[in-house]
């Protein structure tokens, strides 16, 4: 997809508004460009794109929290919207002595999954940056860490398949026993957005 494609899916779904806080500022080429040299990573063409349309935020698909880097604003829930925080705090799972012993025999390939986002329920999901899928495009497969599960689950293919049929379809919850379709009446459109705005920090 091409930004002006992003930008036309953007334009169909729900964007909640940030309880009159001013939205985050988008990151641009510059920022990403920069990003990638400090942390050693090809973040996925169709990612770039993305995320310079929608930024980070959370209850993408009414599940999904997603990083973008250059932040220190917050998102509705008050936590931290960069990437980099993100990646470096899931880093710690590689030398965690809880984390290494449950997740034994999974540990190098957790190690190596690059995180920038998670579920409503905390399960981190990343680019596994040794599976690639497209050379060109940067892609990698996506996975997630369920709770209760010692090994990674392949949650997508690439960053468009895991927008289209994990945050706005039925991917996620497939991953589960006996998986319902989304419930539209009950739990009202799956297609939304909240965007990250400029809440103070919870910290400060």
């Amino acid at each position: 997809m091409s930004i002006k494609e992003w930008q036309e899916l953007y334009n169909s779904i729900e964007i909640i508004p940030a309880d009159g806080m001013p939205y985050a500022e988008l990151p641009n080429s510059k920022t990403l460009d920069e990003f990638e040299s400090s942390y050693n990573i090809k973040l996925p063409v169709a990612y770039r794109e993305f995320i310079q349309v929608f930024g980070p935020g959370s209850e993408l698909g009414q599940e999904f929290h997603v990083y973008a880097p250059g932040f220190t604003t917050c998102d509705r829930l008050k936590r931290n919207a960069d990437l980099g925080t993100f990646q470096d705090f899931t880093a710690s799972l590689s030398t965690d002595s809880i984390s290494l012993k449950y997740h034994e025999g999974y540990n190098e390939q957790i190690a190596r999954i690059f995180f920038f986002a998670a579920s409503g329920a905390g399960e981190i999901i990343g680019w596994d940056v040794d599976d690639v899928r497209d050379e060109e495009k940067y892609e990698y497969g996506i996975y997630i860490l369920v709770r209760g599960r010692r090994k990674p689950d392949l949650l997508a293919n690439s960053f468009k398949e895991f927008i289209e049929d994990c945050c706005f379809s039925d991917g996620y919850s497939n991953l589960f026993e006996n998986p319902e379709p989304w419930d539209e009446e009950e739990f009202g459109s799956q297609r939304t957005f909240y965007p990250a705005a400029n809440y103070p920090d919870k910290n400060e």
